[in-house]
């Protein structure tokens, strides 16, 4: 390992289900926007911050699907709300992921814009 490198103490088996609940969420989203398949976008990315002598690794998980208006957005992790037709969801995954990040001490933000997409913005202190 270099000097530069930054270090995130996790545990990789609840990352997993964080990551692959959001992704699979991106996904769903563009495919109920409607855009043919070329057109629909999820984008991961990730970078090293450095807050004065203090580093953290953001994870961006972006989508060009259906987006969230602002009351959606202010329960989406409220445990067993879900916008999915019954039986589609059980409204539990983003509660979990949230209970997961708050767990490795992460923060999560959120912007969202109906008709655009989402974007979730996740901190890890390392």
């Amino acid at each position: 390992m270099s000097p530069d490198d930054t270090v995130v103490m996790c545990q990789p088996g609840k990352l997993n289900q964080v990551f692959m609940n959001l992704i699979s969420n991106a996904v769903q989203a563009t495919v109920m926007s409607g855009k043919p398949f070329a057109e629909r976008e999820v984008r991961v990315r990730t970078r090293r911050v450095m807050q004065g002598e203090a580093a953290s690794v953001q994870v961006a998980i972006a989508d060009n699907g259906i987006g969230m208006d602002e009351d959606t957005q202010a329960q989406i992790f409220d445990p067993f709300f879900t916008t999915k037709e019954v039986g589609e969801g059980t409204g539990l995954g983003l509660s979990i992921v949230k209970g997961i990040l708050d767990d490795h001490r992460a923060t999560l933000e959120l912007e969202s814009k109906p008709g655009e997409g989402t974007t979730f913005l996740i901190t890890f202190p390392a």
